[in-house]
């Protein structure tokens, strides 16, 4: 990781490639092809680390609406302790990408909030559109927020963060019927 992060500092990411970063390893192409199969997946292993951290902080956790905070603070202090890399990350414009593994990571998420809370999945479009909300609005707050040097505190961010999500959400179980 630290090759690709060497050699973003001096060219552009869509001119660097998998020889490049090998090199810059030290290391064979085929030992680097034995772990990733691509340049974009060794960016996006970042990614999943970032993600994983967070997964595992908030997964103990027994989600509910009071949890909103929590886990919204969470996600930018991880984010926060990793910036480095997500400045990284967030510097090639691979953000379909990235935003396909926060997708991942809010739907299990919000499927292990509905059966720790006994909560049926709801039927239909709901479920689907709520993830794609969150997953959205989420990843275009932390952009911005990254993007804007992370002036504001992970704890603003959070309270900012929650508001938006707990709206949306208690909005949402209301209009459509479902018990929380």
């Amino acid at each position: 990781m630290s090759a690709l992060t060497t050699l973003c500092q001096t060219m552009p990411y869509e001119k660097i490639s998998v020889g490049d970063i090998a090199k810059e390893a030290g290391i064979a192409r085929q030992t680097f092809y034995a772990y990733v199969t691509s340049k974009d997946e060794l960016l996006l292993s970042i990614i999943d680390d970032v993600f994983e951290e967070f997964f595992e902080k908030v997964s103990p956790v027994i989600i509910n609406m009071d949890e909103v905070y929590r886990i919204s603070l969470e996600l930018f202090q991880t984010w926060n302790n990793n910036a480095e890399k997500l400045d990284l990350v967030l510097s090639v414009n691979l953000d379909h990408l990235v935003l396909q593994r926060l997708k991942r990571y809010i739907t299990r998420l919000s499927g292990n909030a509905l059966r720790e809370n006994n909560i049926a999945y709801p039927e239909g479009y709901i479920m689907e559109y709520l993830i794609e909300h969150i997953t959205g609005s989420s990843f275009q707050v932390l952009r911005a927020w990254m993007l804007n040097g992370r002036k504001e505190t992970p704890q603003q961010m959070a309270e900012f963060h929650r508001i938006i999500l707990h709206g949306s959400i208690i909005s949402m179980f209301n209009t459509f019927g479902i018990n929380q």
